[in-house]
């Protein structure tokens, strides 16, 4: 007699995969000397260009949200001075239609990314741009490191392409708090949802807990009370903590001005982080013109002991308040007061010899 077993229901699901403490200490660009605020400017430009492609590419909003996930985790385990934004940004897209299945051209790719880093990078107005010729140098440029960028993103996430979005769990909990019905409140956290890709939150948090945070910021926002007893956002397995840090990460978006003329390729980087040395260092030792002059004409470099005594007089200035109508007064006092300490060690000097003259003459020694 054959053994009759009932049917089995089988249920897969993955978590998104989070960085570790570690790569949040530090990621890979912050080691090769990137700020964390300029990264995270870079990364969120990089995720504005995927938003713009996936638009202009007709794109479902998942494949969009997905690349951008990509895009973030990449950056956990490569640095930004070695993999330009373009570069990952057209990888992470090509890759992202073939994972949510809408898949799309490399030439489509190719002439979109290549208008929108020339119009928002370039700054070359829509009115002036000429599409790039098919099978030139600029577009094989574009697509070979579209196609190297597909495989290095594979490559450093382990295959791992994986990813839970919160926009189900966003739908649910409204309708659990009875807010669906509000098409503002919902409008709002929709956009709320969409603008937390360009952040890290999306691989710092899981998704019910992004959820929740959107719907927390929006009712800060519109005052609207939520259930206190017991809090709601327990219900769905989430901390208030939690939820701040996201809020406050969302809208950093908004009060941070944006950044133009950002480098989209890894020279465009050396050059834009070697021209902010040369500012800084302007700012540092002040005028630098002279300095250049100097070099032009053959003349040897300053000495690191003359470097530190313009730092330490620079040192020395910053102290004093530019706007203190007596600066000039007290720096030539103090002039005064070092010129008359020499006059006073001469005087010294010159009696203490005089002392000892008479005994030299008397034949003592």
């Amino acid at each position: 007699m054959a053994l009759e077993f009932p049917p089995a229901v089988v249920s897969l699901s993955l978590q998104n995969t989070v960085a570790s403490y570690e790569q949040l200490l530090q990621t890979p660009s912050q080691r090769d000397a990137i700020t964390t605020d300029f990264e995270m400017q870079v990364r969120a430009f990089g995720c504005e260009l995927i938003e713009s492609a996936g638009i202009l590419l007709k794109l479902p909003q998942v494949a969009i949200s997905t690349a951008e996930v990509l895009l973030h985790r990449f950056y956990y385990t490569s640095s930004l001075s070695k993999f330009g934004i373009r570069d990952i940004a057209m990888g992470a897209i090509f890759l992202a239609s073939k994972v949510e299945e809408c898949p799309r051209r490399i030439a489509q790719m190719v002439l979109v990314f290549h208008h929108l880093v020339s119009t928002r990078a370039h700054g070359v107005p829509p009115a002036n741009y000429k599409p790039v010729d098919h099978l030139s140098p600029t577009w094989l440029d574009y697509k070979d490191g579209m196609i190297a960028a597909e495989i290095n993103i594979l490559a450093k996430l382990g295959f791992n392409v994986q990813v839970e979005h919160p926009y189900g769990y966003m739908i649910n909990y409204l309708q659990s708090l009875g807010l669906s019905d509000d098409e503002e409140f919902s409008q709002i956290a929709w956009n709320f949802l969409n603008d937390s890709y360009r952040t890290n939150v999306s691989v710092c948090y899981q998704p019910w807990t992004i959820a929740c945070a959107v719907i927390y910021l929006v009712s800060r926002i519109r005052a609207i009370p939520l259930p206190k007893n017991p809090h709601w956002y327990a219900l769905f397995d989430a901390e208030l903590e939690d939820m701040e840090n996201i809020a406050g990460h969302i809208m950093w978006l908004y009060k941070k001005a944006p950044v133009r003329n950002l480098p989209t390729t890894v020279s465009e980087l050396k050059a834009y982080l070697a021209k902010d040395d040369e500012i800084a260092e302007t700012n540092q030792y002040g005028n630098r013109v002279a300095g250049n002059e100097e070099e032009k004409r053959g003349s040897a470099p300053r000495s690191p002991r003359r470097d530190e005594r313009r730092r330490d007089d620079d040192r020395y200035r910053h102290t004093r308040r530019p706007e203190d109508d007596n600066y000039e007064d007290s720096r030539r006092h103090c002039d005064n007061r070092d010129s008359r300490r020499r006059d006073d060690r001469d005087d010294n000097r010159r009696d203490h010899a005089r002392r000892r003259s008479p005994s030299r003459r008397d034949g003592r020694r």
